[in-house]
């Protein structure tokens, strides 16, 4: 329903950081699921939008 679902999304917004540091430093995007779950969840690093988006969908 429209409660849960605002509900996660408010919390992924208050856990996860926008963070486009890979850009500034000339690193690669890797937009892979795996590769975004380690920078993210093991790394506790923020993502790019379209990386946050991606693991959480």
């Amino acid at each position: 329903d429209l409660e849960t679902l605002t509900d996660i999304l408010q919390h992924q917004i208050r856990a996860v950081p926008f963070e486009n540091l890979n850009i500034h430093c000339g690193d690669a995007m890797d937009l892979g699921l795996e590769a975004i779950f380690d920078q993210v969840v093991r790394r506790n690093r923020g993502g790019w939008c379209l990386q946050v988006n991606h693991l959480l969908y």
